[in-house]
């Protein structure tokens, strides 16, 4: 793996490599160390069902292998409200740990099965099912209770996942151009005039607070299910989010940055059109960019963009 990575890459010189392949080769031994110490443990007992989320966490991963190694049985159970965005050429990372992976609507499990399809139709061991009983129609009952939007005056930018990781073969999604592309819609609306409200991730926001505090007029330290009425529109650079999920059960518009190579459900994009206000952006010299003034339409007209056909086919 490491000669082939070594052929590809020409661009790592010899001492560069050198450090790739000691920290490569150290990941592996501790990833096999708690692997291996995981099957002792199972072995003194009978393992036998599993209830695990957060599949895209190695640490949960390896933790499952070992349990199915040692005879017990895993059942992955959906993480993130994604019940509209799960179409993804990833899509194996979570599902090849587990032997049954719950999802959250019958729509949901269609997505799922159709990325499985596309991109790995050898994978045979995993089942998907969903639950019947389903916890996104009563959220959205009550979140329809809440006051509705009349004219738009603040709006929150909710924060991207900012990446743990570097992909050489995508480089304008990384953590800096994520943390300058949110940055940016901050500029760009507050130079328009209206209020702007910054909503960090609870897992980076010990990173970004200070950051946003100078360009923000606000930021939020609590959760987006808390304060999100506090904005009279969100916006969105990535639907790879827990927070996007919820949002769309939500009567606030939405305004959503669909960046060039996202991938999609086609049927699930068709709707999601019908309630968010789609931006078109694209990568470029290591950043993402947009048009200003497509940010602006789209905020402008966005109240008239609340349909909810997205949630009766892929949540409920």
């Amino acid at each position: 793996y490491l000669d082939i990575l070594k052929s590809q890459y020409t661009i790592i010189d010899d001492l560069a490599f050198e450090c790739l392949k000691k920290e490569i080769n150290e990941i592996f031994r501790l990833s096999y160390s708690f692997f291996y110490q995981n099957i002792e443990v199972f072995s003194k007992f009978e393992p036998g069902k599993l209830l695990i989320t957060g599949l895209g966490n190695t640490i949960h991963r390896i933790f499952s292998s070992a349990w199915r190694y040692a005879g017990g049985e895993v059942i992955g159970i959906s993480h993130g409200n994604t019940y509209s965005n799960h179409y993804s050429d990833k899509i194996f990372i979570e599902l090849s740990a587990v032997d049954v992976f719950v999802s959250s609507s019958r729509g949901h499990k269609e997505i799922i099965r159709q990325a499985v399809k596309d991109f790995y139709p050898e994978l045979k061991n995993c089942k998907i099912i969903y639950g019947e009983n389903n916890t996104y129609k009563s959220l959205y009952g009550r979140l329809q209770n809440v006051p509705p939007v009349n004219k738009i005056k603040k709006i929150m930018v909710v924060g991207a996942v900012l990446l743990k990781s570097y992909n050489p073969s995508d480089t304008e999604h990384h953590t800096f151009s994520l943390l300058y592309n949110d940055i940016q819609m901050v500029k760009t609306l507050k130079k328009a005039g209206y209020y702007t409200i910054y909503k960090p991730r609870p897992d980076t926001m010990h990173e970004t607070y200070d950051i946003f505090e100078k360009y923000a007029d606000d930021v939020l330290k609590e959760k987006l299910e808390d304060v999100y009425k506090n904005a009279d529109c969100l916006v969105f650079s990535s639907p790879y989010s827990t927070a996007f999920g919820f949002s769309l059960l939500t009567n606030r518009p939405i305004v959503l940055l669909n960046v060039k190579g996202y991938l999609w459900y086609s049927r699930a994009f068709e709707l999601i059109k019908k309630r968010c206000r789609i931006v078109e952006a694209y990568p470029a010299d290591g950043r993402i960019v947009f048009d200003e003034k497509d940010v602006l339409n789209a905020i402008e007209n966005s109240l008239e963009n609340i349909n909810y056909d997205i949630l009766y086919e892929f949540a409920f």
